[in-house]
């Protein structure tokens, strides 16, 4: 782990602020499909999930990923209580 930081993004298609989020940085080759992946501590306890990874030649070691922290997810997992409907995850956008 490289480091842990807040952050925020900007929604594409609103132009507003989405809400901040720790993040942990990563000396990792994150590869497709890793998304959603654990990462772990020393004893196997379960710290964060991947989401991503900086863009080729965005990083100074070429190995750059990024994973929500616990504390995070345990946030929106408890804002989310019993709700059990479904939800549009929108489309992806270049």
């Amino acid at each position: 782990m490289q480091g842990v930081g807040n952050t925020q993004t900007i929604d594409v298609e609103t132009g507003k602020p989405n809400p901040m989020r720790q993040v942990y940085q990563l000396a990792a080759d994150v590869q497709h499909g890793n998304s959603g992946g654990p990462v772990l501590d020393e004893n196997g306890n379960v710290v964060g999930v991947v989401f991503g990874k900086a863009p080729d030649g965005e990083s100074s070691t070429g190995q750059t990923g990024y994973a929500l922290t616990a504390s995070t997810l345990k946030q929106a997992l408890e804002a989310g209580g019993s709700n059990t409907a479904s939800v549009a995850t929108g489309t992806c956008k270049n």
